[in-house]
């Protein structure tokens, strides 16, 4: 007889899911390490995370979108939708240097990203966490769902409110609002999670959730709040960088675990891989080219910075300015994203669906 072994809650094991999805360790490593920068620069940090985590991320959407074969042939057909739109994406931002920074066509440009790729990292914490749902009993829960994508929009807004209202209004007739806009959105936020866990509570015998589903929701949240700690970290922009660092750090993270557990499916015909190190071989290879990438990004944003300014930037907000010139290729990740992970379009469900099953063992031939 043939003896299958059931599906697992991990998206891929214990271990790969505790480090790259379910990270509560991320918050108190970042600040940690950010910490540590500050007493030298903390430019080290912003050139480390760059290379490292930020750009390889959007290195691997560009790699899964156009290099993959299944891909080809519907992106040709749709040649408007993949290749037209992109282009015109970094036409507009390649663009916005030329014009001044509080002009009307910046402020659209950098409003646009900002929503737009919070409104991304809001989703992909959605789309993972609906993954561990589909893996546990709570699947059933219609209200769930609901729940956890109004959660991840209100922390979504949290962020960034004040950074775009403050793009369009002028501070005397905006900062008089600006707390209690705040104090709303977190007494909303504490209401809506609260009924998510009176909903978990309630369903517990019926649809009990997944312990690696409640850990990465956890972990969600832990790095899109704004705590308070953030302000102790130094003057000025320090705790907003750090901020940064540590939600769009834990969203890459996990972007780049759910590519290379695809990616891994692919090449071993969803099996797991056979030893430790073949996993580590498989990592370096899946994630060498994108470094590379990353790398070769970076270094033409600081050439052509050293170029129009004269210096090597040597300092986070220099570092900002002279990544600006990449902007066109974070939305366009953005816009990509965003078709790319569209279940509604069979193609996308063809593709990625087969791809996102926990790797399983080959079944045990057993007698009865």
């Amino acid at each position: 007889m043939q003896i299958v072994i059931p599906p697992k809650q991990w998206i891929r094991n214990p271990a790969y899911d505790l480090f790259f999805f379910c990270a509560l360790w991320w918050v108190p490593v970042s600040l940690l390490v950010f910490r540590s920068t500050l007493v030298g620069s903390t430019v080290a940090f912003f050139i480390i995370y760059h290379i490292f985590i930020r750009t390889p991320h959007f290195a691997a959407t560009l790699n899964f979108t156009y290099l993959y074969e299944p891909n080809h042939q519907y992106y040709r057909t749709h040649w408007m939708r993949y290749f037209a739109l992109p282009v015109l994406i970094l036409v507009a931002y390649g663009l916005r240097p030329w014009f001044d920074a509080q002009s009307f066509y910046s402020r659209v440009l950098i409003t646009v990203a900002t929503i737009w790729g919070m409104q991304h990292i809001a989703m992909q914490n959605y789309g993972v966490l609906s993954l561990y749902r589909t893996r546990s009993a709570a699947r059933a829960d219609t209200l769930l769902p609901t729940l956890e994508k109004t959660i991840f929009h209100e922390l979504m807004t949290l962020a960034i409110f004040e950074g775009v209202l403050r793009l369009w209004l002028p501070a005397q007739t905006l900062d008089p609002w600006l707390m209690r806009l705040a104090w709303g959105l977190r007494g909303l936020f504490v209401l809506t999670c609260v009924a998510y866990g009176a909903r978990l509570w309630m369903r517990r015998r019926i649809s009990p959730p997944s312990i690696p589903g409640i850990l990465y929701f956890l972990t969600a949240i832990s790095v899109m709040i704004y705590w308070p700690v953030y302000n102790r970290l130094g003057p000025g922009t320090t705790g907003s960088n750090a901020y940064f660092y540590v939600f769009n750090g834990q969203h890459c993270l996990a972007y780049l675990g759910l590519l290379f557990h695809m990616t891994s499916n692919r090449e071993l015909s969803n099996r797991p891989f056979a030893t430790l190190t073949h996993a580590g071989y498989g990592l370096a290879k899946f994630y060498a080219p994108l470094a590379i990438g990353a790398a070769l990004m970076i270094g033409f944003a600081l050439w052509r910075y050293n170029w129009t300014q004269g210096a090597m930037p040597l300092n986070v907000t220099s570092g900002f300015q002279a990544i600006a010139v990449l902007d066109g290729v974070f939305v366009a990740h953005y816009y990509l994203e965003s078709n790319t992970w569209k279940f509604s379009q069979p193609h996308n469900r063809e593709v990625l669906l087969p791809l996102l099953k926990t790797p399983t063992p080959a079944s045990i031939e057993a007698s009865a």
